[in-house]
């Protein structure tokens, strides 16, 4: 099962959604829209939220992927600096699968 935050959701939605899918979860959809649809942000805007579902993530005790999604401004540089930011909230979470 994949899990991604529910866009324009508060941070506890999101993270009580993901609780109830944890014993399934297989892979995380990782971007950052908050707090609404029609504006894609850096990851790194909203790494205090992801850092607070990765918690979570890690509480499986399982493997999991992570994949990269809307890249603001569709812009490829944007990826990649999305790239590192979720590199570097992996490596401070310690979650098995997710390291690099």
């Amino acid at each position: 099962m994949q899990w991604q935050p529910v866009v324009e959701k508060p941070v506890d939605y999101c993270k009580q959604g993901l609780r109830s899918v944890l014993p399934r979860l297989s892979h995380v959809h990782v971007f950052h829209w908050f707090p609404n649809a029609r504006t894609r942000y850096l990851l790194k805007e909203g790494s205090h939220f992801w850092k607070q579902y990765l918690k979570i993530i890690r509480g499986s005790g399982r493997d999991h992927f992570a994949l990269l999604e809307f890249a603001k401004d569709d812009d490829p540089e944007n990826f990649l600096k999305d790239a590192v930011t979720l590199k570097d909230l992996i490596r401070g979470s310690s979650i098995g699968g997710l390291g690099s």
